[in-house]
């Protein structure tokens, strides 16, 4: 590559990140108009409310910043290619983490996100946080390099997030040939990130001065409660998911028992496959001798139906867990199992219940989307019904 190709192959690097900026500005600006436009009763508040209001948009603005960089690096075609030319296949978190902090569009967000809020109105980036914290400063130039100062830790955090997140997105869907532009797939892409962002915008505020009342009769009270409030319904959702995993294990042991109930089959239980659903253990789970194979069968618990498992031929995989607000995914979080084990039969791994998407790795390659009866590796994935089908025209 010339002199010539890299300087163009780095001002379009800048170029992204400099509309990747303008775009959340415009964004939170807008998101900004509508939340102020419906404040309804907020008339001559005190300067606690005030700073409360400032502080409820400056965290509203951090997550309208993860979803938009999030986006558009997801639909930035030239990094995603970079990444997968590079991919080796390991599956490590620390492989995301370690590839951002070489990337040279990292950096080029940050340099741009600096640049551009030192040359704008402070009020016109981070104008809630200059009020929240600096609105006794008075010079333009003193509380614009303060604001800064303190929004640069949270904004290298969450492009890191977005950054790492995007990376792991790369690996769902490794294709870089799209039918629409780039330019096409990032508007399609910005669009339910606008509408979501909007409506909360409109949303919000309605809550807001009971929030205040709240905490002028309870104080820092309101917030333990508040916390109290996101865990019961945290744990109320991640409890109905593993109860529904439990009832469809329940339902397929007794679809095995019944299948196996005749002398042409036999099943060996070496563990209890509830426990599965619960803790990913060591070894087999169970064993079933048919007319014309034995399986050794593992049973991987897909607990959560929106959160994808990948599995490598290595033995090992992850589980992509996706945080979303009204519909716009903010980031990804991936958790490492482990699935390998020794046999001397055919090993079956049964995804029970299984997420809505599963993806392989085989031979160090990029993730590819993967259905029952695939093969990873010396082992086969199975759904539940996959399994019965198959075992049931071995008789």
């Amino acid at each position: 590559m010339n002199n010539n190709s890299k300087a163009q192959e780095v001002l379009i690097r800048i170029l992204r990140s400099f509309i990747s900026f303008v775009v959340f500005l415009i964004i939170a600006n807008v998101s900004l108009l509508i939340f102020n436009a419906n404040l309804f009763g907020m008339e001559g508040l005190t300067q606690s409310a005030l700073d409360i209001v400032n502080c409820i948009f400056s965290i509203f603005s951090l997550f309208i910043f993860q979803s938009v960089y999030f986006t558009l690096i997801v639909k930035n075609r030239v990094e995603k290619r970079r990444f997968l030319e590079i991919y080796s296949g390991k599956v490590k978190s620390s492989l995301f983490i370690r590839d951002t902090l070489k990337s040279f569009s990292f950096y080029s967000d940050i340099a741009v996100i600096v640049c551009v809020s030192a040359i704008l109105p402070v009020s016109f980036t981070f104008g809630s946080l200059k009020e929240l914290v600096f609105a006794s400063v008075e010079s333009e130039v003193t509380s614009k390099i303060f604001t800064l100062l303190v929004a640069l830790p949270f904004i290298v955090l969450v492009l890191l997030f977005s950054h790492t997140s995007a990376r792991k997105e790369y690996l769902r869907e490794t294709s870089t040939k799209q039918k629409d532009t780039e330019i096409v797939e990032s508007f399609k892409a910005m669009i339910p990130v606008v509408l979501a962002f909007a409506g909360a915008s409109l949303i919000i505020p309605w809550f807001i001065p009971g929030f205040i009342t709240l905490w002028n009769l309870f104080g820092g009270m309101i917030f333990l409660w508040l916390l109290l409030i996101i865990a019961v319904v945290v744990a109320a959702i991640v409890a109905v998911s593993y109860v529904r995993a439990l009832l469809k294990c329940n339902s397929f042991v007794k679809k095995l028992n019944k299948l196996c109930a005749g002398d042409s089959y036999k099943i060996t239980f070496l563990k209890k496959p509830h426990l599965s659903v619960i803790k990913l253990s060591a070894g087999v789970d169970f064993r079933v001798h048919t007319p014309k194979n034995d399986y050794d069968c593992k049973i991987v618990s897909g607990v959560f139906r929106n959160s994808p498992l990948i599995f490598s031929d290595k033995g090992n995989g992850l589980q992509q867990i996706t945080f979303k607000l009204f519909g716009a995914e903010l980031f990804h979080i991936l958790s490492k199992f482990e699935f390998g084990f020794e046999s001397e039969h055919k090993k079956a791994i049964l995804i029970l219940p299984a997420p809505k998407n599963i993806y392989a790795s085989v031979n160090n390659s990029p993730p590819r989307p993967a259905d029952t009866g695939e093969k990873v590796g010396s082992y086969t994935l199975y759904s539940a019904n996959g399994f019965l089908n198959m075992i049931d025209r071995e008789l």
